[in-house]
C-alpha cells in the first residue's frame, strides 16, 4: 500500500486524512539502517497523526476559532478556500493556539502530552520541546542542494543553519524566503514548519520593515527567544505577503510534505 499511495493522498484506510498523518508507518519497513532524518520524519508523522486526531475529536468545535486566532481577524472564508494552508495553519493550531498568558504550549498539544506523556517516545518529546520553543521566522536561501539539504539564513536574528530536507528542498532557490520554524534535534535539524510559498524578493520590505521594529525595541542583538516573545507579530508580516500572493500571477505553491 505504501508504494502505491501518496504521501499527501487520501489513506486507504478510508480515515479522511492524509496518509501521512495516518497510516504510513504502519506501512514502512522500519530498519536498523534508518537515518536521522527518516527517524524524525517518521517520529514526526506519527506525533502529529494523533495530535490532529486529538485536535478533531476535542476541539472540533472551535476549530473555526483557532483559524479566525490564526489569521488575527475574523474570517469570512475557510480554511478549504486557502489550498495548502494547512501546512502552516495545523502546526499553529496543534502547538500554540488557545496558549494562555503562563502555558508554554497551546491546549492540543498540552492535553496530548497529559495523555500520552507515560507513553511518548523520547524523540517525540524533543520535536514537541522544539515545536513551542523554537521562533517561527523568515529565513533566505542561501545554499541549496536539491532534495537533500538547505543551508537557511534568519533575516531577523542572522543565524545560518544547514537542514536536511529531500521534498521543500526541490523548490527552493538562492535568495528566496520562507515563513518557517527550524527544529534542531539530535544529529540533524530539519524544517519543522513551512508555509506554502517561498517569498520573493520584492516582498522582502515588509520583514525589513519588521527587523527596523524589533530592533528599535530590543535594542542589542535580537536572540531567537525574542522571536518567541514577538510570535503574533511576525505571523501579522507573513500573513500581509500571503495576502498578497494569492492575488493572480503570485509565487508558486510548494508542495509541503513535512
Amino acid at each position: 500500500m505504501g508504494e502505491k499511495t501518496g504521501r499527501n493522498e487520501p489513506c486507504p484506510c478510508g480515515s479522511g486524512k492524509k496518509y501521512k498523518q495516518c497510516c504510513i508507518s504502519k506501512n514502512r519497513p522500519t530498519t536498523a539502517s534508518a537515518t536521522p532524518w527518516t527517524r524524525q520524519r517518521d517520529a514526526s508523522e506519527e506525533l502529529t497523526g494523533g495530535l490532529m486526531r486529538l485536535a478533531a475529536r476535542q476541539f472540533g468545535s472551535r476549530l473555526y476559532s483557532a483559524w479566525e486566532a490564526f489569521n488575527q481577524t475574523a474570517m469570512d472564508e475557510p480554511l478549504d478556500n486557502f489550498p495548502h494552508e494547512e501546512a502552516i495553519f495545523n502546526p499553529y493550531l496543534i502547538y500554540d493556539w488557545d496558549r494562555g498568558a503562563s502555558e508554554r504550549m497551546g491546549a492540543v498539544a498540552q492535553t496530548y502530552l497529559e495523555k500520552n506523556a507515560a507513553a511518548l517516545p523520547e524523540l517525540q518529546r524533543q520535536i514537541i520541546d522544539q515545536a513551542v520553543s523554537r521562533p517561527v521566522s523568515f529565513y533566505e536561501v542561501v545554499g541549496c542542494d536539491p532534495g537533500r539539504r538547505v543551508t537557511l539564513r534568519d533575516l531577523l536574528i542572522g543565524e545560518e543553519t544547514e537542514i536536511e530536507d529531500h521534498a521543500a528542498s526541490k523548490a527552493m532557490r538562492p535568495g528566496a524566503v520562507a515563513y518557517a520554524q527550524i527544529w534542531i534535534l539530535p544529529e540533524v535539524a530539519v524544517l519543522g514548519r513551512l508555509a506554502p510559498r517561498m517569498i520573493p524578493p520584492e516582498a522582502r520590505v515588509k520583514i525589513d520593515e519588521l527587523h527596523a521594529r524589533l530592533q528599535g525595541r530590543i535594542g542589542d542583538k535580537i536572540m531567537a527567544a525574542d522571536l518567541v516573545c514577538y510570535a503574533d507579530e511576525i505571523r501579522a508580516v507573513y500573513l500581509a505577503i500571503r495576502n498578497e500572493l494569492r492575488k493572480p500571477h503570485a509565487a508558486p505553491v510548494i508542495e509541503a510534505t513535512l
